[in-house]
């Protein structure tokens, strides 16, 4: 039984077994939609008729035999198709996973800017600072919008896609910025998940602290050069003060720069002044770093 999915051809005609010293035979050919699929042959060195029961035998078992390599074939289709639907549901699984330890470390974060505004003994929350809250909250949506994308797409979500995101983020911040331009320059790289996270964060705060200090454009800048990657935002502000230190500095915002630079980036914060005028803040990180290990849920 030959399985085959071509036309007949003159190469199938049987009279060329003559000459191997076939004397007899008895050919069945399976045509499927037209085309040959299968042929069986049983053939005999001696002259001989065939009988009509030994031709129905023939045809009997031809069409037996082809049903099994139907079978045989729809069984690995299905097995084909069993793997392919386990590989998307392990997929799957790990999307959850990895969309719910997002959704933990930034309720975590989100708690902890909290803790921070309380820290300065404060009776009444300033408005400014809900409306940093409040963006924040809106960067975290852009990250969790990135992860469904991805999860959709097929990707393990190991890695996040920083040019997508940060051209997301500041859409989101154009829209509050009245006439005031932001322009970027983004390099397309990838991520650690929590790496990713922390940069659009670290992006919101800085361009933020731009937009209030500054008057004109914004200018917000993304680099790799081999395993380091630099973040860098310019304002035409008045600039820092020549004494000036982050950490004594009595800015929520650049406090939590440097706090989740340090501890999340594993990186370092510059402040400086530019030549033409304006502030400049530069973030340098490792980008090979990864997510830390989280406990179990």
């Amino acid at each position: 039984l030959n399985d085959r999915d071509a036309e007949a051809t003159p190469e199938d005609d049987l009279t060329g077994f003559a000459s191997i010293g076939i004397q007899a035979s008895i050919c069945t050919s399976l045509i499927k939609e037209g085309r040959l699929t299968a042929m069986m042959a049983v053939h005999q060195t001696t002259p001989r008729t065939w009988t009509a029961e030994e031709i129905t035998l023939v045809e009997m078992v031809a069409e037996r035999a082809w049903a099994s390599i139907e079978r045989a074939h729809a069984a690995r289709r299905l097995q084909a198709r069993a793997e392919e639907i386990e590989a998307l549901n392990n997929r799957l699984r790990r999307a959850m996973t990895e969309t719910h330890h997002r959704v933990k470390n930034n309720l975590q974060l989100m708690s902890a800017l909290i803790d921070m505004q309380r820290a300065t003994g404060e009776a009444m929350v300033p408005m400014s600072q809900l409306t940093r809250l409040g963006a924040n909250v809106r960067a975290l949506g852009v990250i969790h919008d990135i992860l469904t994308q991805e999860a959709k797409s097929g990707s393990d979500q190991e890695t996040l896609p920083v040019k997508a995101m940060l051209a997301r983020l500041l859409r989101l911040l154009e829209q509050t910025t009245g006439d005031r331009p932001l322009t970027s320059a983004l390099d397309d790289a990838r991520l650690a998940g929590r790496q990713a996270t922390t940069l659009a964060l670290v992006t919101n705060e800085l361009v933020s602290n731009a937009l209030k200090h500054g008057s004109g454009a914004t200018e917000i800048r993304f680099q790799v050069q081999g395993d380091a990657a630099t973040l860098e935002v310019c304002d035409d502000g008045p600039g820092f003060p020549a004494d000036f230190d982050a950490e004594m500095a009595s800015n929520t915002g650049l406090e939590l720069v440097e706090n989740i630079v340090r501890w999340d980036l594993r990186g370092q914060t510059a402040y400086a002044n530019r030549p033409e005028g304006g502030a400049r803040i530069t973030v340098t990180f490792p980008t090979a770093a990864t997510d830390t290990p989280e406990e179990p849920a």
